[in-house]
């Protein structure tokens, strides 16, 4: 798949409208970043993200093709990061494109489109941490560095992008 143009030929659907996709993306992420703490099973993480509502936080983001679910991303409204930024009230997080399908701009795609979201909950500003201590692809797509920080033995850097 070669995407020269994702945002035409993507489509972006809330998670809670696609729940035949939820037990994979609570799988990418299992796989990806393990299962979040507060769960006791990888059932009781797919029955939390069953469980949300359309207007809630966090709220998740899916990239459809003709293909099928591409990749998510998640606008969430609280960080463990809270302490650190306090006056961050939204935060990109949970962004995740299968392996085979990266670099083809689906990612970018999805952080873009999380923009227009966050706006709409009236967002004037998107923060995020990366792994990626030079920013990657949210440098590349208009995130600023904030200040690196490590959590549970990790250096991140957090960003900012002003909506």
């Amino acid at each position: 798949m070669t995407m020269d143009s994702p945002q035409e030929q993507l489509d972006f659907v809330p998670l809670v409208e696609r729940p035949d996709a939820i037990a994979q993306v609570a799988r990418w992420w299992c796989d990806e970043w393990g299962l979040p703490g507060c769960h006791q099973s990888f059932e009781a993480y797919v029955g939390e993200l069953a469980s949300l509502e359309l207007d809630d936080l966090p709220f998740h983001l899916l990239a459809l093709s003709e293909a099928g679910t591409l990749g998510v991303a998640t606008l969430k409204g609280q960080s463990a990061l809270y302490g650190l930024f306090p006056d961050s009230r939204y935060w990109l997080s949970g962004v995740y494109v299968p392996p085979a399908l990266r670099r083809k701009g689906i990612a970018s795609a999805l952080c873009l489109k999380m923009i227009d979201v966050a706006r709409t909950k009236g967002a004037q500003s998107l923060h995020l941490v990366t792994e990626a201590l030079d920013g990657g692809l949210y440098a590349d797509i208009g995130w600023e560095p904030i200040r690196r920080v490590q959590v549970d033995n990790l250096d991140l850097l957090a960003m900012v992008r002003s909506l």
